[in-house]
């Protein structure tokens, strides 16, 4: 790397506006200029081979040259024959270079925006707080509303910053109107395009949203749209970074929620299945109804659903790693997807020896024995020998 190159890089590494995985890549791009990315993908794994085996690592790599565009310090420069093991037949790709010129999210926001920001994060971080609560009633509804109010306030603030006045000429209590989260996607759309299933997974919250809070819900939907509700999560998160930077992010905010469940054997779940059909009310009609007109591409998609697997770590080789891992489906290859798919063939249900299993608990065992001596007997009579 030349010396202006090195001094550019570290200005734009100093600002601290690249996550982790753009920070390696625009670091590749400057040292091997007119790379393409499965190129850089190459010559990263050939440096770092314990990339190749850690899924959270080689996910979505050739998202980020677009990434790095919209922060203005990438540009594609033409294209060529790709020299890559991972492309076939060589196939001609995009040449990336840097571009010497000051990132597009290091201009600072003006009050109002920086407000709107903050105001989303924080309604995010509370939506969370409160699903995750246990015991707590109606937390899945407050989830749906808060999370709304984030995207809107995520929304006004993202067309500030494009120049977009996101107010009605309607004026209420002294002031404009505000437009509603409906109308803040169809125009944030026009600037940049939202993919289909992150407006599919946006318009199914903005439906249950007026329903949580204009109709009676006669029943608990948290174990039915939690994969919806983790993917709303996501994409909010992706949307912040990819329009904001990677310093507002909330990931370094966020934990996963510990679960208090344990597994179901077959009799449970059918029990649980047979409830659901005897429970089957308005909301869950709405809920089926929805996710059976979404397109074939759209219904897998992690952007509009994300469905978690939870099983314990049975070796103890990543004792420093993190206990959960998202792995994106859409990115992963067809071999990888195989991989995956076998952990249905090999999670079983594993019966632990439990203390004082199928044995009577005191009060009945008091109740027996009053009954079998003829006489009243209680927890003082226990003696210890």
């Amino acid at each position: 790397m030349d010396a202006k190159r090195t001094i550019y890089f570290n200005k734009i590494i100093d600002l601290s506006i690249l996550s982790p995985k753009q920070q390696v890549m625009f670091k590749y791009f400057s040292e091997h200029p007119l790379a393409t990315v499965n190129e850089i993908i190459d010559i990263i794994i050939r440096d770092n081979p314990n990339y190749a085996s850690d899924p959270s690592w080689i996910m979505n790599w050739n998202k980020i040259p677009s990434q790095l565009e919209r922060l203005q310090v990438l540009q594609h420069k033409g294209q060529r024959d790709c020299k890559s093991s991972l492309t076939k037949n060589r196939k001609k790709a995009k040449t990336w270079d840097i571009t010497y010129s000051d990132p597009k999210k290091i201009k600072k926001l003006n009050r109002v925006q920086g407000l709107l920001l903050n105001q989303a994060k924080n309604a995010c971080m509370l939506a969370v707080e409160i699903h995750n609560k246990p015991k707590l009633g109606f937390k899945t509804e407050s989830f749906i509303t808060l999370m709304i109010n984030a995207w809107t306030k995520l929304l006004h603030a993202y067309l500030s910053v494009e120049k977009i006045d996101y107010h009605y000429a309607e004026i209420v209590d002294k002031q404009k109107k505000t437009w509603d989260f409906k109308k803040c996607v169809t125009e944030a759309d026009k600037i940049k395009p939202i993919s289909a299933a992150v407006k599919a997974n946006l318009e199914f919250f903005r439906l249950l949203r007026n329903k949580v809070e204009h109709s009676y819900l006669d029943m608990d939907i948290d174990g039915e749209v939690f994969p919806e509700c983790q993917a709303l999560l996501y994409n909010f998160e992706t949307f912040v970074v990819e329009n904001f930077g990677y310093e507002f992010s909330l990931n370094e905010s966020l934990v996963f929620s510990l679960q208090f469940s344990t597994l179901r054997d077959e009799v449970q779940m059918k029990a649980l299945n047979r409830q659901s059909q005897v429970r089957k009310s308005d909301i869950l009609k709405f809920i089926d109804d929805y996710r059976t007109q979404l397109n074939s591409d759209i219904a897998p998609a992690q952007e509009y659903s994300i469905r978690l697997i939870a099983m314990p770590q049975i070796d103890n080789t990543g004792r420093k790693g993190l206990g959960v891992e998202f792995v994106n489906w859409s990115s992963l290859s067809e071999e990888q997807r195989s991989n995956v798919e076998k952990l249905y063939g090999i999670v079983k249900n594993k019966t632990v020896s439990v203390s004082n299993l199928n044995k009577l608990k005191p009060g009945e065992a008091i109740l027996k024995i009053s009954k079998e001596i003829g006489k009243s007997f209680n927890q003082h009579n226990f003696q210890i020998v």
